[in-house]
């Protein structure tokens, strides 16, 4: 029977970047189990006959693709901080043990509004289920400058890791603001700069469910979640206001 080493993706992510290749021995990955960490991934993928997400032959450590060994990801992302999320959203997926991503606004009238929620209950409560927070920019207004979009994101990044102490710095998760042109005002480059700068990683790809009849049917969504079993894929869907 194969055994399965589950290591994160941002870990795969930093040995690609460091050139490291499987090669050697599958007993040196047999040890490399018992580290966990980077210093499992390490070992492995330097001493490690390793399949990623793949299978080699009876007795062979596999390293899974996506936690618990799942096929395929289907990421539920909600923007904005809207009060129908707080009413609706939460309590629907804490009831079927599904977990969400909230990408927030922290300077908002509509966060203020429920302030409590947002930054009581719902630190407390929901990252035990695998709900969390993402950047937003602080007030959703768009980027006068590199230095308005620095301030934005800044913010709205302290705000988070206030709710959510731990080792620092950290990745959070970034969604960038649906805002008019004409109030976006840097370039792609500029605003690399300040992600990197505040440890953002960008949302992936994704569609919006919205009330044109884009992925606001039960046959749509489970049509995309099958996508992401079928290919071993990750697919993003983007709400805002539910119910």
């Amino acid at each position: 029977m194969n055994r399965i080493l589950q290591i994160s993706r941002v870990q795969m992510h930093w040995a690609k970047q460091l050139g490291i290749k499987p090669r050697h021995t599958l007993r040196c990955v047999m040890a490399a189990a018992e580290f966990g960490g980077m210093a499992c991934l390490l070992w492995v993928l330097a001493c490690g006959q390793v399949s990623i997400g793949g299978e080699l032959g009876d007795g062979a450590i596999r390293i899974a693709k996506w936690k618990d060994d799942k096929k395929g990801v289907l990421l539920l992302t909600f923007d904005d901080s809207l009060p129908t999320q707080i009413d609706n959203v939460v309590p629907e997926l804490k009831k079927r043990n599904l977990a969400g991503t909230f990408y927030v606004n922290p300077g908002t009238q509509r966060w203020k509004e429920r302030q409590s929620f947002w930054e009581k209950t719902f630190p407390q409560e929901f990252p035990a289920l695998g709900m969390e927070y993402g950047n937003h920019t602080f007030t959703h207004h768009g980027a006068k400058d590199i230095s308005d979009f620095d301030e934005e994101i800044g913010k709205c990044n302290d705000a988070i890791l206030k709710l959510f102490p731990g080792k620092q710095p950290h990745l959070v998760s970034y969604a960038l603001p649906g805002v008019p042109k004409q109030d976006w005002n840097i370039t792609d480059n500029q605003e690399n700069e300040i992600l990197a700068k505040h440890h953002l990683v960008r949302r992936p790809e994704y569609v919006i469910a919205d009330n044109s009849g884009n992925y606001n049917s039960v046959d749509r969504l489970m049509a995309l979640a099958n996508d992401a079993i079928v290919k071993g894929d990750v697919k993003c869907i983007v709400f805002h206001g539910v119910g």
